[in-house]
Parts: structure tokens; sequence; C-alpha cells
């Protein structure tokens, strides 16, 4: 039952960070924004946070694919 609740907790979490960046890009493009511009500051970003995680957690196999697929 635990369990449960944890995953309904994250699929709640996941849903609404889902539709407040949606909304974040809707307000971004309509004042002013491309889109791609947009989508290159989300990736540096992303790129920014998710690097030293990765320096931490070197053990994932996977992680040097996403780091690398994360550049492209």
């Amino acid at each position: 039952m635990l369990k449960r609740n944890k995953i309904l907790r994250f699929i709640a979490t996941a849903s609404l960070l889902w539709s407040s960046e949606g909304m974040a890009t809707i307000f971004a493009v309509s004042g002013g924004f491309n889109p791609y511009t947009l989508a290159l500051y989300v990736l540096i970003v992303d790129f920014i946070i998710l690097l030293p995680i990765w320096l931490i957690k070197r053990s994932a196999p996977w992680s040097i694919r996403l780091l690398l697929l994360g550049l492209l």
C-alpha cells in the first residue's frame, strides 16, 4: 500500500510539473520568444543541472549515453 501511495504522488507531481512547464512555454512564446531558442535554454539548464549529478553517480552504465544524448 505504501508503494502505491508513492507512485500516485510521483504521478501527481509529474503531471503538475508538466502542466506548469506547458503554461510557462505558452507564456514565453506569446511574449516573443522563439520556440527553438527557448528549447536551447531549457537544454542548457538541464545540462547544467544533470552534469553534477552524473559526476557524482557515475556507476549507472546508461548515464554517459543519456548525457551525450542531452548534448545532441
